[in-house]
């Protein structure tokens, strides 16, 4: 009969309290779906003028730095149907290997985004030329 591995007292400690701090990450993450989906709506909100953003559903990965967001929506005030743009599914994330080296680094992933623009969208946008642009306010 083979005899068990005896593990050192301090590897099993380490990754007792390694398994216990993951588990605290995860169960964090998956409460903070819905606040982060709103503080990220309020956000890009308070800085769109003319538009609003909707997320339909928000699932923060902490473990690999991702951030999957489904029926996201840019719906101009004015005109609101169609939405502008629509994207069922946009996936986020950061290279782990870029940032050990001080690089900030995402990638995106966008499964069927659809624009929408009619001439009455179109006409609204031109009325003020100073207006900054709801493409600049999304990538900043």
């Amino acid at each position: 009969m083979a005899q068990p591995i005896s593990l050192p007292r301090w590897l099993r400690w380490t990754g007792l309290v390694l398994g216990i701090l993951i588990t605290v990450v995860l169960l964090t993450a998956s409460f903070m779906d819905d606040p982060l989906r709103g503080y990220i709506e309020r956000n890009a909100n308070a800085q769109l003028e003319g538009y609003h953003l909707r997320i339909g559903k928000l699932d923060l990965h902490p473990l690999n730095l991702s951030l999957d967001l489904e029926d996201v929506a840019l719906v101009q005030t004015a005109q609101p149907e169609p939405p502008m743009v629509v994207i069922p599914t946009w996936h986020a994330s950061l290279q782990w290997s870029r940032l050990l080296r001080g690089d900030v680094v995402s990638d995106h992933a966008l499964d069927r985004p659809a624009i929408h623009f009619t001439r009455v969208q179109a006409k609204e946008e031109a009325k003020d030329p100073k207006k900054k642009a709801w493409q600049d306010t999304i990538q900043e």
